[in-house]
């Protein structure tokens, strides 16, 4: 069967992005404390089309993914970006990862620890730049204002989640972003 993802196209539209979504692999993303933490992600893999070419070779995805180390820091996002776009031959590759990292948690009165599952979500491209967007949900306590002011001392609290997204240049702690979300908080979840 032929490969028609080589022949040319007449048609002169070019895509922004094609590839593969909801690739599930085991990642690994540095901790603080120095050890990494290896969680299962979903996975988007994506390269730019020129105007001129008529397909991506699909199996190329996978491919660079497989051969790749899949550690989850801004120097590795980027090397697989580079060999992604390489391998196709594109102006541009993209990734889009979604997982949990987990935060060890300490109960204040009873001492026990567990463990407390944080979404984070990466969307990174490489073109002429790269550009490394984290996102980090971080599930937090609040009081309720009102409540607080109607009794004058105790008052209900809620669950909430915040999401926290910054550009990357550099290395940056998951565990940290979690710590300041928590310190604007009424409260953290134990």
């Amino acid at each position: 069967m032929p490969g028609i993802q080589d022949d040319r196209d007449d048609r002169d539209i070019p895509l922004d992005g094609v590839g593969v979504t909801d690739l599930v692999y085991p990642v690994t993303i540095p901790a603080r404390d120095g050890g990494p933490q290896t969680t299962a992600a979903a996975i988007g893999l994506f390269v730019t089309l020129g105007r001129e070419a008529r397909g991506a070779h699909m199996s190329r995805f996978v491919d660079v993914l497989e051969r790749h180390p899949r550690e989850l820091s801004a120097a590795g996002i980027r090397d697989l970006l580079k060999q992604l776009r390489d391998a196709h031959e594109a102006e541009e590759a993209g990734i889009e990862v979604e997982c949990d990292f987990f935060v060890r948690r300490k109960a204040p009165v009873s001492g026990a620890t567990s463990l407390m599952a944080c979404p984070v979500s990466i969307d990174a491209s490489l073109g002429d730049e790269f550009d490394l967007i984290l996102t980090v949900e971080v599930p937090v306590m609040t009081v309720c204002p009102c409540s607080k002011e109607a009794t004058g001392g105790p008052a209900h609290s809620q669950r909430g989640h915040v999401s926290v997204s910054v550009r990357v240049d550099g290395r940056i702690w998951v565990a940290e972003i979690a710590e300041l979300v928590e310190d604007c908080a009424s409260g953290p979840i134990f």
